[in-house]
C-alpha cells in the first residue's frame, strides 16, 4: 500500500474507527483522509503525515485536530456542530478551511485569527453563523 493517497472511511463505528485510524497513520504515501462520522475520533491527529482532511456529517470536531500542523486543506461540510475547537488555530499551515452547510454552527474561534495562510475561508449555508471573531473580520489580505 506505499502508492496509496487517499483513504475514504465511512459508516464505521467511533470504537472502529480509533481501530482504523492507527493503521491509517503508519501509510507514508497518505495525503488525504476523508471521513463520514457522527463522532471523530481524538486518533485522528495521530494522521500527522496528510495535508487534506474532508470530515462529513460530524457533531463534534476533536480537539485533537490542531495537532495536524501539515494540513493545508479542512472540509468539514453537513455537520451539526455548534463551533470550532479552538485548537483550529494551530494549523498554520491551513490555506482552506471550509465549513459549510453547518446547520448548527453558531460561533468560530478567535484562534482563526492566527492562521496566516489562510487565502479561502468558505461560509454558506450556516444559518445560526451571524458573525465572523473581531480579530478575523479585521483581518486584511496581504
Amino acid at each position: 500500500m506505499d502508492a496509496v493517497t487517499t483513504v475514504f472511511l465511512g459508516g464505521q463505528s467511533a470504537a472502529e474507527f480509533a481501530q482504523l485510524l492507527p493503521v491509517v497513520a503508519r501509510m507514508r504515501t497518505l495525503e488525504t483522509l476523508q471521513l463520514a462520522t457522527e463522532a471523530v475520533p481524538e486518533e485522528v491527529a495521530l494522521c500527522q503525515q496528510i495535508e487534506e482532511l474532508v470530515i462529513w456529517g460530524a457533531k463534534e470536531i476533536p480537539a485533537a485536530i490542531g495537532r495536524m500542523k501539515r494540513l493545508k486543506t479542512v472540509v468539514m461540510t453537513l455537520g451539526q456542530f455548534e463551533t470550532l475547537p479552538e485548537e483550529i488555530g494551530e494549523l498554520t499551515n491551513l490555506t482552506l478551511l471550509n465549513v459549510s452547510e453547518n446547520a448548527s454552527l453558531r460561533a468560530l474561534p478567535a484562534s482563526l485569527a492566527k492562521l496566516t495562510q489562510l487565502q479561502d475561508l468558505v461560509l454558506e449555508e450556516n444559518p445560526q453563523l451571524t458573525g465572523l471573531p473581531a480579530d478575523v473580520a479585521r483581518r486584511r489580505p496581504t
